[in-house]
Parts: C-alpha cells; structure tokens; sequence
C-alpha cells in the first residue's frame, strides 16, 4: 500500500543494439508530488495481435521496483531483450520471436497504462501456422503463395469464393480436371505436404 503520490511525468521508449542482440531501452520519469517517500513498482507490458495467433492483448514482460523520495524526481531504465517478444510456435516446437508491429505498454499494472508505443521487429521469423489440407486455399496465398500460384497456373485462376474452400477440394478438383495420373497426383500432395508440415 502506497500513500504517496507518484506520478509518471514522461516515458521515452529506444530501441537499442550492441554487439549481439538488438534490445528495448524504456526509461521512466517518476515525480513524487507528496510530503512523504514512496515505493512505485514500473510494469512493462508487451502485446502481438495477429489473426491467426490466440494471444493475451497484454503480457506483463518486466517490472521495478523504485523508491521515490518526498517531492523528488527520479528516472527509472528497464531494458526489454528480444526475448520479451517471443512466442510459443506450434511448428518449431519451441518459444520464437516473430516479425511484426508489437505494443509496448508502461503503467502502474494492465489497467492503468500511462504509455503505448509500436514497436516493429524485423530480426525475428515471418509466422506460418500449422496447417493441414483441410485449411482454406486462401492459407495458401498468404502463407505458401508458390502453391497458391502452381495451382492457378496449372490448373486454372480460382474465384474468390473457391479459395474458401479447403485445399484438399481444389487439388481433387485439378487432379480430376486436368487428368492427371495418380502417381504425379501423390508426388505433389507430398510436396504440398511436406512444405507445410503436414
């Protein structure tokens, strides 16, 4: 419990490299308006919205605690390693940071945000989600587009309502179009197959 009244005057958000690793430097102005000391606990909080990712809006990532003299200012530093913006991915099997815009949020705790600023990672990997033949075609366009194209340049170019349908549907479709034989038919299921990790 803290009777002082701390307030956050500024908050300066950098982004920062050193010989291995690109990092986030966030430093705090913290003004103690009060007659007496305070404690105030600095809570950085890190969020990634993606369609596809089922993902908290906010991820508490690192906090600190200060102590803020009666009627004085202090700044507080926290640094954000790469690692405050990973992700646990279906496909590697393990925790990875992946390239985008993530919300970087300052405050007292997740309600009480006095600070948000993007932050755009490019030293990450693109997202691809686990998929099977049962996601729709347009998976394929957004995430495997080579495939997307060798359907449409060997087949035909799809409607718009076709690349809703699942991709089993639309390679059957080729396959009994097109008459190819079974074996090529297999051979490029396979390949499909094992490009998306199926």
């Amino acid at each position: 419990l803290n009777y002082a009244d701390i307030r956050y005057k500024k908050v300066d958000l950098k982004v920062q490299r050193d010989r291995s690793n690109a990092y986030v430097q966030i430093q705090v102005s913290l003004e103690n308006q009060s007659l007496i000391g305070g404690q105030e606990v600095v809570q950085v909080y890190v969020g990634f919205e993606h369609k596809d990712l089922v993902k908290p809006k906010k991820e508490l990532k690192a906090f600190k605690k200060v102590f803020v003299d009666a009627s004085k200012q202090i700044n507080c530093i926290i640094d954000l390693p790469l690692e405050a913006f990973e992700t646990y991915s279906e496909k590697e099997h393990k925790f990875v940071v992946y390239n985008g815009s993530y919300q970087v949020f300052v405050g007292q705790n997740s309600r009480d945000i006095v600070f948000e600023e993007d932050v755009v990672v490019k030293e990450g990997i693109d997202y691809k989600p686990v998929m099977d033949l049962s996601y729709p075609v347009d998976y394929l366009v957004e995430y495997y587009p080579k495939w997307a194209a060798y359907i449409e340049e060997h087949f035909r170019p799809l409607w718009w309502h076709e690349k809703e349908e699942p991709i089993a549907r639309i390679l059957d479709r080729y396959k009994r179009h097109k008459k190819i034989k079974e074996q090529d038919f297999e051979d490029l299921v396979r390949k499909i197959k094992e490009d998306i990790h199926v």
